[in-house]
C-alpha cells in the first residue's frame, strides 16, 4: 500500500540521516582527538626546547663564549640529537655538567657525542659516564680527541663483563691515581 511505501521511504531517509550524522560525529570526534594530540605534542616539544635553551644558557654562563660559538655548539647538539635520536635538553644538561667540570666550550663540544654514544652503548646515565671520561682524560693527561677511543674501551669493558657502568666508574675513580702515578695507561687500568 502507498502508506507502507511512504513509511518505508521515511525509515530509509531516517536511517540515511542518522548514518550521516553518526559519520559526521565520528569525524568531528577524530578531528578533535587528532588536534588535541597534536597540541599536546607541540606543547611537549616546546617545553623540551625551552628546557634545552635554558640549559644551554646555563652552560654559557660558565663558558662565556660568543653567540657564534654558542650557535656552533647548539648545531652540534642538534646534529647529534638527530643522528642518535637523543633529546636536546639531556645533551644540554651534559654540556652544563662539562662546563661545571672546568671544560672549555670547545672541549665540551668535542666529547659530547662520545659521551652520549657511550651512554647508549651501556644503557647508562650520561652524567656518570661524562664524569668518568673527564676524570680519565684529566687523570692520565690525555687529549680530548681521544674520547672516542676511551668510550669504546669503556663500552667494551661493561659489555664484555659483569660490570655495571656505575661499578666501572667507582673502580676507575679509586684505582686511577695508582695507575697514573706508576706510569701505567688506561689499557692496564
Amino acid at each position: 500500500s502507498p502508506d507502507e511505501y511512504i513509511a518505508q521511504f521515511e525509515a530509509k531517509l531516517q536511517n540515511m540521516a542518522t548514518g550521516a550524522m553518526q559519520a559526521f560525529h565520528n569525524s568531528v570526534t577524530m578531528s578533535v582527538t587528532a588536534l588535541t594530540t597534536l597540541g599536546f605534542q607541540v606543547q611537549m616539544a616546546a617545553r623540551s626546547l625551552i628546557s634545552y635553551e635554558n640549559e644551554l644558557v646555563n652552560a654559557n654562563s660558565i663558558f662565556q663564549v660568543s653567540n657564534d660559538e654558542l650557535y656552533s655548539i647548539s648545531n652540534e647538539v642538534v646534529d647529534v640529537g638527530l643522528k642518535y635520536a637523543l633529546t636536546y635538553d639531556n645533551m644540554s644538561q651534559a654540556l652544563y655538567q662539562f662546563a661545571s667540570a672546568g671544560l672549555s666550550a670547545a672541549e665540551s663540544q668535542e666529547i659530547l657525542a662520545d659521551v652520549m654514544k657511550l651512554s647508549m652503548a651501556v644503557q647508562g646515565d650520561s652524567e656518570v659516564l661524562g664524569k668518568l671520561l673527564i676524570q680519565v682524560i684529566k687523570g692520565f693527561g690525555l687529549e680530548f680527541s681521544e674520547t672516542a677511543k676511551l668510550a669504546d674501551q669503556f663500552a667494551l669493558a661493561v659489555n664484555e663483563s659483569l660490570l655495571e657502568y656505575q661499578d666501572l666508574a667507582s673502580a676507575v675513580k679509586f684505582a686511577m691515581p695508582f695507575f697514573a702515578s706508576t706510569n701505567q695507561g688506561v689499557e692496564q687500568l
